[in-house]
């Protein structure tokens, strides 16, 4: 069904149709009547995009999320972020971002209050400390400010959507693929080591926790004696991760099975291309660069990941729907799909 329909239908010119649906000028009641009447029976339904095109109302989406460094995991979710602006730009959608210190809750609780007296349109929040975000969120619902979760979740009836992994079960996957159904060269599993990173001294942010739960509880249902063994690595001095190593595989030369629960397993690789040792079964997530590097290499295992970048347009188109079509998306929580990559299959990922 078209403008031409109605217009044929209600006995009115195709501008006066135009008029009547887009708002674009004055139009008689008898006419408009007219309009609505054929819009009715035949069931057109209008452009809603034409529709906000020509009203040209600016609308703004606020993207609370972390600041990020070349090369990290936060990179390739601003490259999304870039590929979802031009997608909605000319809906007269724009973001804004709004970055937080991953380490501090006063840079988060900063920009919170920031988005809240700006009120956009919209808003993608990674929450940080659930307390905080819950308030956060709360505040956004309260002034009828629609939102979507990117990457990390919460319980939240209110929120639209969330688009990002289902974090529990990715890590009972590496901890599957990690003991490979309890036989490595014929030897059983007793004993891992998971390295962690060192993040901020109060604990407050702890953004892996539900992938450490889904690994440990493989290790506890399959391999119930097996010891956990717990690392931290410093992010910003390589010489302290390499004494951490060193000290760690001193003291533990039996242990040949390593899961690094965050994005940065090329901690670890580093090493071993420096330190090698024979036997290890290495499990990481997401395929950074440097991350499909080493998997190259042979210094890692498996990596798990999904499309980074495809999180973010999710969640720009969802509110783009809701904002414009008024539609919401048909179920909330939108895990992304785990895929595994090993040496093998990496290059055409």
């Amino acid at each position: 069904m078209t403008i031409y329909d109605v217009a044929r239908a209600a006995g009115v010119s195709k501008g006066t149709v135009d008029r009547v649906v887009y708002g674009r000028g004055r139009v008689s009641a008898e006419s408009a009547e007219k309009v609505n009447r054929a819009i009715s029976e035949l069931g057109y339904t209008p452009n809603v995009y034409a529709i906000s095109l020509a009203s040209r109302k600016s609308r703004v989406i606020a993207c609370l999320v972390p600041q990020y460094a070349t090369g990290t995991y936060w990179e390739k979710i601003h490259d999304g972020f870039e590929t979802a602006q031009d997608l909605v730009k000319d809906l007269g959608i724009r973001l804004k971002f709004f970055y937080y210190d991953d380490n501090s809750l006063k840079s988060f609780s900063q920009c919170c209050a920031q988005i809240l007296e700006e009120q956009p349109d919209a808003a993608i929040v990674r929450p940080l400390m659930e307390s905080k975000s819950k308030a956060f969120v709360e505040a956004l619902h309260s002034k009828n400010i629609p939102y979507v979760y990117l990457d990390n979740h919460m319980p939240d009836e209110n929120c639209l959507a969330y688009y990002g992994v289902d974090y529990y079960k990715s890590g009972y996957l590496g901890g599957y693929l990690l003991t490979d159904c309890g036989d490595v060269d014929g030897a059983p599993v007793d004993s891992i080591l998971i390295l962690r990173v060192k993040r901020d001294p109060k604990g407050i942010t702890d953004p892996t926790r539900l992938r450490r739960e889904g690994l440990l509880a493989y290790i506890d249902e399959h391999f119930p004696s097996c010891k956990i063994y717990t690392e931290f690595l410093e992010p910003n001095d390589e010489d302290d991760r390499m004494e951490v190593l060193d000290r760690f595989f001193a003291a533990h030369p039996e242990v040949k099975h390593v899961a690094v629960t965050n994005s940065r397993v090329f901690y670890l690789s580093d090493y071993l291309a420096k330190n090698p040792r024979e036997g290890m079964r290495i499990v990481g997530f997401d395929d950074l660069p440097n991350n499909t590097k080493a998997l190259q290499k042979g210094l890692v295992t498996f990596i798990i990941t999904r499309r980074i970048a495809q999180q973010p347009v999710s969640c720009v188109q969802t509110l783009a729907d809701f904002l414009i079509r008024g539609i919401r998306p048909q179920k909330q929580d939108n895990f992304m799909h785990m895929d595994i990559l090993t040496r093998y299959n990496q290059d055409n990922y």
